[in-house]
This record gives C-alpha cells, structure tokens and sequence, in this order.
C-alpha cells in the first residue's frame, strides 16, 4: 500500500478509499499503531463510530504516546453517548498530556454535559490558564457559569470571549441575553 495513496484518500475526504486501503495496510502490518490509526480516521470519517473506536483503541494498545488518537476515541465515545468513558479517556489522556488545553476544554464539556458543574470548571479554568487567548474556552466557561445562575462570573467570561474575538455572535447574544436577566437593559442593548 502505498502511503501517499492513503493521505491523499484521507486528506480529500475519501474515506471509503482510505478505509480500503488501511485494510490492505493493516493486513500486511497488523502491528502498526500508525495504521490503525489512520483506519480509525477513515471509519470516523464515515462515522463507523464503533469501528472506528475499535481502530484507535488497537492503536493505543500498540502506542500509547500520541495524543491525537486519544482525541480520536473520544469523539467516538461521544458520538456514542458513552460519556463515563469518554471522562475517563480524557482523563487518561490529561495525565500523559497535562499541558494540552484541548484535553481539558473537551473534558469540561463532557463533565459540563453530565452536570458535573463543579469539575466541569476546573477543566475550563486549566484550559484557559493553558491557553488564555482562547476566547472559545472562556465562551463554554461563560455558558457553564450562566446555566449555574453565577451571571456576574459568565458575564465575566462573555466580555472576555469578546474581547479576544469580537465577531463571536454567540457571546454577544449570551451576553445581551444575560444583561437583560438583570434588568440591564440599556447595557444590553450595546452588547
């Protein structure tokens, strides 16, 4: 199998082709973590969850040092609705890669999703102390912290967000919306 073959597949969005061709790779190298990883990338892209799971869950085993395949199973396991799982991959995945922002900003989503507000947070918070320009994380702090009634601290976190990307329509309509909770009608009006 010829590799530039398979990136290309993968890198235009063929995934059956890639798919295809992972499966010849794999039959030839079945001890390769970098090709069932790349396997895994074709079934999700296919959104073969399962399959895909099981892919990068082969590659883990084969190799555990690269991040991107824990990022990979995670999605799966989300796609899946198996939330505890997918908690504990990212948390797993935090413990080998505890400076990755991304690993704790998914991570605060899910426990966010599972109203673990308490933990939820404190992924947030090390994700922006890993990454403070992120005016992503701050938006999913800002919403976390308004659907657990702090409005003064999401109001904090939605100025934020709009500081560092002015066009982020979600955070102005979140903060007009919250501004307006409070009666704060005029301010609300300029966000």
């Amino acid at each position: 199998v010829c590799s530039s073959d398979l990136i290309i597949a993968l890198d235009f969005g063929r995934h059956e082709r890639a798919m295809q061709l992972t499966e010849k790779a794999i039959s030839v190298e079945p001890n390769n973590a970098d090709i069932h990883a790349l396997h895994g990338g074709a079934c999700q892209g296919l959104r073969q969850w399962v399959r895909a799971l099981a892919s990068y869950e082969k590659a883990i085993a084969l190799d555990v040092n690269t991040a991107a395949i824990y990022k990979n199973r995670g999605t799966c396991l989300i796609a899946l609705e198996r939330a505890d799982e997918a908690i504990r991959n990212y948390e797993s995945a935090i413990r080998a890669w505890p400076d990755d922002p991304d690993f704790h900003t998914v991570l605060g989503s899910v426990l966010h999703t599972q109203r673990r507000i308490n933990e939820a947070e404190a992924s947030f918070r090390r994700a922006i102390a890993l990454d403070p320009l992120n005016a992503k994380i701050q938006f999913k702090l800002g919403v976390l912290l308004r659907g657990d009634n702090r409005w003064f601290e999401a109001e904090v976190c939605f100025r934020e967000t709009i500081k560092l990307n002015p066009q982020h329509v979600a955070a102005h309509a979140m903060l007009g919306s919250l501004l307006q909770m409070q009666g704060r009608l005029a301010e609300s009006e300029r966000s």
